[in-house]
């Protein structure tokens, strides 16, 4: 039987409010930005320190996946308190599922691409790291996947709350992907991640990965988000009835000096 079509998704529009702060206007154009909401950029402060952002750019394949990655290793090596062991777990655990999902999901939409942005805070002492795609969202992925019966029965008290459906893709072995295409990634970090069918634990496997390294996480997809405190503990979940995020993103918030 021919699996059903993803329902058709309406392109999300892209804007913001110009803020009122010179610094922090020279920042956003430092970070790329306004390359994306339409607005003119203004000149960008010439002290920003290089090597303390990974800087935001559209990706619409994957030949740049292995470039980012070591942009983003080598800001938390340099930037944060993690010790080597965590390190490598963020490294071969954490980033290449994230990646591997917003690929996934951000190379079949209508808008097609995902999103990084990686920031070190130095008064905040953190590393903030956005990693997002703009597809249809965890809960419709789950709804339209090949799981899509048993997750409707799972789901059916909570059937249009989107937070819902996050912390159910975070806490059981389900997944909206039909299969895990791991390739480019599998090679990038020496063959340490799992092929597909154990596919349904990768979220999980953020989660915990997370824990181990006191690693806040925040997921916000299409009408929802949840936030995991650094221990791994759900602190806060939400569903609206519009839209809050244009697909999904993950955002990393890691200990830094």
């Amino acid at each position: 039987m021919k699996r059903k079509n993803h329902k058709k998704v309406i392109k999300p529009e892209i804007s913001a409010n110009r803020p009122n702060s010179k610094a922090l206007d020279s920042y956003l154009t430092y970070c790329g930005f306004y390359d994306y909401v339409g607005y003119p950029k203004v000149q960008a402060d010439t002290n920003f320190v290089e090597n303390d952002v990974v800087k935001i750019e559209l990706e619409r394949d994957n030949d740049k996946i292995e470039t980012r990655c070591r942009q983003i290793t080598n800001l938390i090596k340099e930037k944060s308190t993690l010790p080597p062991d965590n390190i490598e777990r963020v490294q071969c655990m954490v980033i290449p599922e994230i990646i591997n999902n917003v690929t996934e999901h951000g190379q079949n939409c209508i808008d097609k691409g995902w999103w990084m942005l990686a920031q070190y805070h130095k008064n905040h002492k953190i590393i903030s790291i956005c990693i997002a795609d703009n597809g249809l969202g965890i809960k419709d992925s789950l709804l339209t996947g090949p799981q899509h019966e048993d997750i409707k029965q799972k789901a059916k008290s909570f059937l249009n709350e989107d937070g819902n459906f996050i912390e159910l893709a975070f806490t059981q072995q389900v997944s909206g992907a039909a299969e895990a295409n791991l390739k480019n990634i599998k090679e990038m970090f020496h063959d340490r991640y799992p092929k597909g069918s154990n596919r349904g634990n990768g979220l999980k496997r953020i989660k915990q990965a997370c824990a181990q390294c006191s690693i806040k996480l925040s997921v916000f997809s299409q009408k929802g988000y949840i936030i995991y405190d650094k221990q791994g503990k759900l602190i806060e979940k939400r569903s609206y009835t519009n839209r809050i995020f244009g697909g999904t993103m993950y955002n990393l918030i890691i200990p830094a000096r």
